[in-house]
């Protein structure tokens, strides 16, 4: 058996195994719960704490109740309203950790229209992301940034960047992506050494947030200059599947 918590602990969901898939849908309840089901059969999964503890939702044809902590809100299952007419339920396994969740596959369901199915690999071309791939990703191409900043690179420096980049400096000044290379492509903006710390990041598969403290020191149109900056930027995988940064704002720490 494997065991999950809702957030505050009050709710213990026991399911007997991971099963072979997991189903994403975007009809108009799961897409406002966030879930991610796990189907089993009615009997087979233990949920301590329920009903004595959860509050219920039923909605539309009311086949089923979808139930969730009465003090933390976390949906934990849904269930069938007659388990002898409908014999499966569903379990979020969002309350279980990712390294429990492993490389389960993936279906998405268009529950909203045509209710078809499709694999995350058949749209992406690659399995689910792991725990900790995609944040692998972009402390690489964040390092790869920094390098090509130090160096002037504007050919790394282009790839890195989306066409659709909004930049706002320490300044408030808003800058595109061919401003922004042109500053580093003319020798106007140098950067000598460029020293992180503080790194914060917030990942998901398509996109992440990275806010990180830098050191900087180099020459603006040729006058020297030495700040203490936090540099947040926004990064998105491109069509290609490559990671752009669409978004970025530098401010200065002050003392």
């Amino acid at each position: 058996m494997l065991s999950a918590t809702c957030h505050c602990g009050t709710i213990r969901i026991e399911i007997p195994s991971l099963p072979r898939e997991l189903t994403n849908c975007n009809c108009s309840i799961c897409r406002r719960l966030g879930g991610l089901w796990a189907y089993y059969n009615v009997g087979t999964v233990k949920v301590h704490g329920h009903p004595e503890h959860t509050q219920e939702y039923v909605q539309g044809d009311k086949t089923l109740r979808t139930v969730r902590c009465k003090t933390c809100g976390c949906t934990t299952h849904w269930e069938p309203l007659d388990p002898k007419q409908h014999t499966k339920l569903g379990v979020n396994i969002r309350n279980f950790a990712p390294e429990v969740i492993g490389n389960v596959r993936i279906r998405l369901l268009d529950g909203a229209d045509t209710w078809k199915s499709f694999y995350w690999e058949d749209i992406h071309g690659v399995p689910p992301p792991t725990p900790g791939f995609v944040e692998d990703q972009i402390t690489a191409v964040e390092e790869r940034l920094r390098l090509a900043m130090l160096a002037s690179d504007v050919e790394t420096l282009a790839e890195l960047m989306s066409p659709q980049l909004v930049f706002t400096n320490h300044l408030g000044q808003v800058l595109g992506k061919a401003a922004d290379l042109e500053l580093h492509r003319s020798g106007v903006l140098k950067f000598h050494t460029l020293e992180p710390s503080e790194t914060q990041m917030r990942a998901g598969a398509e996109s992440a947030v990275v806010s990180v403290r830098m050191q900087a020191c180099g020459s603006y149109a040729d006058a020297p200059f030495a700040a203490d900056l936090r540099f947040t930027r926004v990064w998105r995988r491109s069509d290609g599947g490559a990671w752009q940064i669409v978004a970025g704002h530098s401010s200065a720490v002050q003392a």
